[in-house]
């Protein structure tokens, strides 16, 4: 029966640390946002190029390239950032899990 014990505990363990790791890959990293919010002054500054009239007719082009390529940078990281969330039944699993794990640590931490 005492193997039986550590079995549970090591497939405990085993799931907890999958668990960990889908925590650690769906964290939004700052970074991400960060490079958005860039991303995003940057189109607005092309967008103004654009309007502005001193700009030549042949740099026309390379701005709305330079819009269009901003447009799509901006959607596909848009995109992965949704993608990293987490369902609302994902969200609250995790905080219970996180209350549990504290609780056990805070019970059990010492030994």
């Amino acid at each position: 029966m005492s193997n039986m014990s550590y079995c549970r505990f090591q497939n405990t363990l085993s799931d907890l640390q999958d668990c960990y790791n889908a925590m650690q890959e769906t964290t939004t990293d700052k970074s991400d946002i960060n490079h958005l919010n860039r991303l995003e002054k940057d189109l607005a500054a092309a967008k103004s190029r654009l309007k502005d009239p001193k700009v030549k007719k042949r740099e026309t082009g390379d701005i709305e390239n330079e819009i269009e390529n901003l447009e799509d940078e901006i959607e596909d990281i848009r995109n992965e950032i949704e993608d990293e969330k987490l369902s609302h039944e994902e969200e609250h699993a995790k905080k219970q899990l996180i209350e549990l794990c504290q609780q056990i640590a805070d019970e059990y931490g010492e030994e």
